[in-house]
């Protein structure tokens, strides 16, 4: 009977022991989650500080900001289509092969140029080219020189085409 009294005292704590072990690990683990929230909402904090000095120190005067289509003469609360876009109508030219003008075409435009005045121009003394910069300004210039098109054909790409870029299957047939 003392062996059975003891037995049940013994569960009675161990049950009790077991129920603050959990209160213990659950007060912990509440702590964490509160340090760790208190830690992101300081670190969020000083982001958005950051961000917001970052912000401050903006230039926007007109010089900095690039408007140039931009009518300034216009007032914005009266026409703002005027406003936006006035110098845009006035300055921009249609080209001849097509039916309307776009900022994106425009961007377009100038993006081609610039990568033709690259593809065309000499490779600096110093500067050392990838092997496709080089296929990519023989391939340019091979095909904007219109009077060797018409005397060498197409011969010569082709040609360049199998010796330099390894063939292009289609134009091989199967083999």
């Amino acid at each position: 009977m003392l062996h059975t009294n003891i037995l049940s005292f013994s569960r009675k704590h161990s049950k009790i022991w077991i129920l603050i072990l959990f209160d213990i690990l659950a007060g912990l683990l509440l702590a964490t989650i509160i340090v760790l929230g208190v830690l992101y909402g300081n670190e969020r904090k000083e982001t958005t500080t950051t961000t917001m000095a970052k912000n401050d120190e903006l230039c926007l005067t007109p010089y900095c900001i690039k408007a140039e289509n931009i009518d300034e003469t216009m007032d914005s609360c009266e026409n703002f289509y005027e406003f936006a876009c006035r110098k845009w109508i006035k300055n921009a030219r249609i080209p001849d092969d097509a039916n309307s003008q776009s900022t994106g075409r425009e961007i377009g435009t100038k993006l081609n140029n610039i990568i033709g005045d690259l593809l065309s121009s000499k490779p600096l003394n110093e500067m050392v080219e990838l092997k496709a910069t080089i296929n990519a300004r023989r391939m340019y210039t091979s095909c904007v020189n219109e009077d060797v098109i018409e005397v060498e054909d197409v011969d010569v790409i082709l040609t360049f085409i199998n010796r330099e870029l390894g063939g292009w299957p289609i134009l091989q047939g199967s083999t």
